[in-house]
Order: C-alpha cells, then structure tokens, then sequence
C-alpha cells in the first residue's frame, strides 16, 4: 500500500467515524456533497466534493496528516 493510499483510508475512517457519532446525535449530515463552481452562470470545471456537511451550514474537511500545508488551507477557503 502506498502513502498516499494509506492516508486515503485514514481519511475514509475518520469520516465514517464521525458521521456515526454525529448520526448517533440526530444532527443533520451529509457526505460527500458535490458543489459546483460556476462564475456568471457558467460551470467552470467539475464539481467540489466536500468530506461532510452538518446541517447545511458547517463544512468538514478531513486530513489525515501530521502537517496542515497551505494547500489543505486553499481547498477549506475555495470551499466558502
């Protein structure tokens, strides 16, 4: 299994995870929500897919790393 595989799973079981505690709290959530990205009405490129989404008002992402790099920090920012 490579790195990049493996973080991939980490990532999987924490979002499972999650979504089973936030479930267990009758708390609204969904996940993997795709989101367009359009500009004046014209779609851009394919959508976003967000990790989770509680009650259609906080984004969760998941990183499974030991460093948050600027990259994690753009992707949450495109987000909103």
């Amino acid at each position: 299994m490579t790195n990049a595989e493996a973080v991939s799973r980490r990532d999987a079981e924490i979002i499972e995870n999650l979504l089973s505690e936030l479930r267990l709290r009758n708390i609204p959530v969904l996940s993997q929500v795709q989101i367009p990205v359009m500009y004046k009405n014209c779609k851009l490129r394919d959508p976003m897919r967000l990790d989770i989404l509680v009650d259609h008002k906080v984004i969760i992402e998941v990183k499974a790393t030991e460093t948050v790099l600027a990259v994690h920090k753009a992707q949450v920012l495109t987000y909103l």
